[in-house]
């Protein structure tokens, strides 16, 4: 069976990176590894990543670079060309996995296709307890503790998902892929270098590196009831960044391909 790396990024919260990779510890099928991409945290994150080092059933590299202001991209590219295995799934690090995530996205693995799930938001109250608690629980899926309008992404049912997956191949189309849920081919990365690290504020950084394979020829396919997620609340971040809008469309008019300041800098 193929093994992925697992890619979790992560800036300055220990205590949600704590929660996320002894979720991993949890899957029924385990990574080849787990790479943490650290966009400049402090002490406390290493701590708690040398502290899970010591406990962890799969090697677990930490990659990190200075805090230079938001650098995602820089630190996905970092984390792509660290990593051993050919597949790589992304998530972000204030994300519990259910315990079936890694194996759900093995299983929809497909060669020249990018493959993206959803996330469960939970309500601040119980996000607040699952920290304070080290404790995770979610008994069904009508459950108080999460956010209304996202229980239906925390069923799991095979069945339903074969019957609602969405691939898609023409690039016209732009769905709300999110990069704290996706998985791809590392050579499909390196074939459009990887993340634009020309996005240097918030947002569709993750919708432009999929717009890319796609002009690459790579089709996405999104997998409902499948690879679930639990995001721990925090404050929500502004969305106001129209630098990132127009590089996105004017990825979208030229078709284009190859990220000209990406992953190439780091993959020998």
């Amino acid at each position: 069976m193929m093994k992925p790396t697992l890619l979790i990024t992560t800036y300055n919260w220990p205590k949600a990176l704590k929660l996320c990779v002894e979720s991993v510890f949890r899957q029924t099928e385990l990574p080849l590894e787990i790479v943490i991409a650290d966009d400049g945290s402090g002490d406390e994150t290493r701590q708690v990543v040398e502290a899970l080092k010591s406990i962890s059933p799969v090697p677990i590299l930490h990659v990190w670079q200075p805090d230079e202001g938001f650098q995602l991209a820089k630190i996905r590219n970092r984390g792509i060309a660290a990593a051993h295995s050919d597949y790589i799934i992304c998530v972000d690090g204030d994300l519990i996995l259910g315990p079936h995530f890694v194996e759900d996205h093995i299983f929809y693995a497909e060669s020249s296709c990018c493959v993206f799930g959803k996330r469960v938001k939970l309500k601040p109250k119980y996000s607040a307890w699952v920290q304070n608690n080290s404790e995770f629980s979610i008994s069904w899926f009508w459950s108080p503790k999460i956010k209304l309008g996202y229980h239906f992404y925390s069923l799991r049912n095979r069945w339903l998902c074969n019957r609602t997956v969405v691939k898609i191949s023409d690039f016209r189309f732009r769905p709300h892929i999110l990069g704290c849920n996706m998985a791809f081919w590392k050579s499909d990365a390196i074939r459009v270098n990887g993340f634009d690290e020309e996005f240097t504020v918030w947002g569709l950084e993750d919708r432009d590196f999929s717009l890319r394979l796609r002009h690459a020829g790579v089709a996405l396919k999104c997998i409902r009831f499948s690879a679930n997620l639990y995001h721990l609340y925090h404050v929500p971040r502004s969305k106001d960044a129209p630098g990132n809008m127009r590089q996105f469309m004017k990825c979208a008019a030229e078709q284009r391909i190859w990220a000209e300041k990406g992953l190439d800098q780091y993959v020998n």
